[in-house]
């Protein structure tokens, strides 16, 4: 008959010591509550005997396995065999097996006595753990590897330390460990030589983390070894015969009992280091059991210092990995919708570039002017599309390509007629009725009393740098078709949004104000070109009241000229400026300059021409009206190493102006026709003048200072012109002169342009 793995370790276990107890110690059956093993083996097997029941006819045994409560009673479990028993033990893990020892006195004596004592060496061996350090029994030792509880304190998840033999909670750490220097406060009588015979470790007392070269050592081992150190040199002191050798005797055998402790020491973290990995390795495998990648478990629980992860055995019990789950399922979850969100970006912005080259590509052959383009969506508006974002919403893992948006592609011109339809549709939808009349002509969006803002819900973050002053109007349709505001719904979102601009009741009044009130036109029908073509000069009577208090003391006094657009931005600046009143229900009134000095304006508009033009030539807002590529604020698109050769880029007016000659072979380019402003920037073209006046300056006096100013003008084109005649004599007479001559014609007509 086969023998069991219990019966073969009993009879292995002979009357050899184990754990420090001989089997002829051992307790008789009465004491084990069972028989020995030489009287089961020899014992022959007992016929089952028939179940006696009771007069009601229920067993006797019926109501012996439960308590009073109800409870189960497993009092008899000793009373088996022993070679059961054993098989039973050996089925547990050490951390359950300790739980049956300390159940009650007869499982501890059971599992603390020979013959069943030899379980824990039999669950050492399944564990590969190491062999039992100075002075620890099989049990001992086996408690102290899979025990969690501080020997000090009795807290539960204490980190083991093997140098120093003992379970020691984080607390119990920082009030009982000691270093060299606390040696000398807390010992002050005794030499810091007798630290060379105690233990020491060095992780730190913070955790249990490698804490460097500074060694910690245990308190109470201190004073152990100071009391038999003192016991012993008190011996010397007395001249107690053998006293010398004594303490040497102790000096060797605890240097050789720390020996021994941290020769053990080391292979015993290695084999705690193995046992962790085993143990990440099982939770990780529990988690992906469940559906989750290693790529999302893997670094949460390799990067946790949770007691119940870093301490223990490689089999999980399904309470430990429940408790487990709900700590770390929630940060699993949270990594892996991360680490999608950003394969879904990733694969987002590849299939936007793809779709924004087939979009500029599709410009690139288009004859249409760039005076039109600009009207044309941007590229985030086809991103929005719906049927672009039926594929930018495929899987990360689906491969898109330039076939995938083919078909969009083809229906290019048709998506354009319906975004400059709607886009007419939601900002004409803005204007109150009252505004215009019912099928009026023109277009009510052309009219110079439909007035616009900048919107306001621009995300911090990602709105883009628009060019032009806080409070800008945006007004009549030329501006409102090529004046494109985006942003993101919020930081996360990958792809920016369109924003309108947004009607201003207000300023719209003010517009009335000055289209009827001030100039006497018809506000149902003049149109923001009529007014750009009227040109105007208008002056704040709320700002020259200011200036009443100097005129009265015969000062110096100043007067600020505006065209009807920075009128209405200068209004806004009352309103809704740091000192401006919103609740304010009065307009800001204004009043042509005619009105003041017939002759004002004209010097006004003299001094406009010189410093306005000048300025804007410097400024990169002019495009090309032949280039049929948009390029312009586009993130998708790589950038270009020469301006010059950048179609459809905006750009200064010199550069323009080679561009023209260079590529399209123009000689003398003509604006709106070859060449365009930039409408986002029209707040530079409506720059407001300020003119000093004196009180009792005659208009002739005012003239001549502005000629004089004119003349300093005069001579700074005069350098530019011989700058340039130097650049002719490199070999570039005649582009430069075109240039320069285009200059001069522009200065000449900037009184009529808009």
């Amino acid at each position: 008959m086969a023998r069991t793995r219990g019966q073969k370790a009993l009879d292995e276990a002979g009357n050899a010591e184990i754990g420090g107890t001989s089997v002829n110690d051992a307790p008789g059956p009465a004491e084990l509550g069972g028989t020995s093993a030489q009287e089961t083996c020899r014992r022959e097997p007992q016929r089952k005997k028939a179940r006696v029941t009771s007069e009601v006819g229920q067993s006797i045994f019926s109501n012996r396995g439960r308590s009073e409560r109800g409870r189960k009673d497993l009092s008899l479990l000793p009373e088996l065999p022993l070679d059961i028993l054993l098989q039973i033990f050996l089925l547990l893990d050490p951390e359950d097996l300790l739980q049956v020892m300390v159940a009650n006195k007869v499982f501890y004596r059971t599992l603390a006595r020979p013959p069943l004592n030899i379980v824990w060496k039999l669950k050492r061996e399944e564990y590969n753990a190491p062999e039992p350090a100075p002075g620890f029994t099989e049990a001992r030792w086996m408690a102290f590897l899979f025990n969690s509880e501080c020997c000090v304190c009795g807290a539960l998840h204490s980190g083991v330390e093997f140098f120093l033999l003992k379970r020691i909670c984080r607390d119990c750490r920082k009030n009982h460990y000691l270093t060299r220097e606390d040696f000398g406060r807390n010992f002050p009588d005794s030499d810091i030589a007798l630290l060379d015979f105690v233990p020491c470790t060095y992780y730190g007392a913070q955790s249990e983390m490698w804490g460097g070269n500074e060694p910690y050592y245990w308190e109470h081992d201190a004073r152990e070894t100071e009391t038999a150190w003192k016991s012993l040199q008190q011996d010397i002191s007395s001249k107690k015969r053998g006293a010398p050798k004594r303490l040497e005797a102790f000096k060797k055998e605890r240097r050789e009992f720390i020996d021994k402790i941290e020769e053990a020491a080391d292979s015993s973290n290695e084999w705690a280091s193995y046992l962790r990995e085993e143990r990440v390795e099982t939770i990780i495998r529990r988690f992906v059991s469940l559906g989750y990648f290693q790529e999302d478990v893997r670094p949460q629980i390799e990067n946790s210092r949770h007691f119940i992860i870093l301490h223990g055995s490689a089999n999980i019990s399904d309470r430990v990995f429940e408790t487990l789950k709900q700590k770390y399922e929630i940060l699993i979850i949270k990594r892996r919708d991360e680490r999608l969100r950003r394969l879904k970006i990733k694969a987002t912005y590849t299939r936007c570039n793809i779709l924004a080259k087939a979009w500029h590509s599709w410009l690139s052959l288009s004859t249409a002017p760039t005076s039109e383009t600009l009207t044309y969506p941007r590229t985030h508006d086809l991103f929005h599309l719906p049927e672009v974002k039926a594929i930018l919403d495929l899987d990360p893992s689906i491969s898109v390509t330039t076939e995938d948006f083919q078909p969009i592609a083809d229906d290019f011109p048709n998506i354009i007629s319906r975004f400059i339809a709607k886009r007419t549709q939601d900002l004409t939808k803005q204007l109150p009725r009252s505004n215009y009349k019912k099928d009026s002509k023109p277009h009510p969006l052309k009219l110079a009393t439909s007035v616009f803002c900048k919107p306001t819900d621009l995300s911090p973050k990602r709105q883009h740098g628009y060019p032009g002053e806080q409070g800008e109007v945006l007004i009549g349709w030329d501006m409102l078709s090529t004046c494109h505001f985006s942003a993101s719904e919020n930081d996360k979102d990958v792809l920016l949004s369109s924003r309108l601009p947004v009607y201003s009741d207000i300023l719209s009044q003010h517009a009335r104000m000055l289209v009827e009130d001030v100039c006497g036109f018809d506000p149902y029908t003049t149109t923001a070109k009529q007014m750009d073509a009227h040109d105007e000069r208008f002056y704040c009577e709320l700002c020259q009241e200011s200036n009443d208090l100097t005129r009265f003391f015969g000062g110096h006094w100043e007067i600020e000229s505006f065209t009807w657009r920075s009128a209405l931005t200068h209004a806004w600046w009352h309103i809704f400026g740091e000192d401006g009143d919103e609740d304010e229900e009065s307009l800001v009134p204004f009043d042509t300059l005619d009105a003041w000095d017939p002759e004002l304006r004209e010097r006004v508009r003299a001094k406009e021409s010189i410093k306005s033009m000048a300025m804007l030539e410097a400024l990169p807002v002019w495009y090309c009206n032949h280039c049929r590529e948009d390029l312009f604020n586009d993130p998708f698109l790589n950038g270009h190493e020469d301006p010059s050769e950048l179609y459809g880029q905006s750009g200064d007016l010199p550069l323009i102006l080679k561009h023209l000659k260079k590529h399209h072979k123009i000689r003398e380019p003509k604006e709106r026709v070859d060449y365009l402003f930039n409408q986002m920037c029209r707040s530079y073209r409506e720059q407001r003048v300020t003119m000093a006046v004196e009180e009792g300056e005659t208009a002739d006096e005012e003239e001549e200072s502005g000629e004089e100013w004119d003349s300093d003008d005069d001579e700074e084109e005069e350098d530019v012109r011989d700058d340039e005649d130097e650049d002719d004599e490199n070999g570039e007479d005649e582009d430069d002169n075109d240039v320069a001559s285009f200059d001069n014609d522009a200065c000449e007509e900037s009184d009529g342009d808009d």
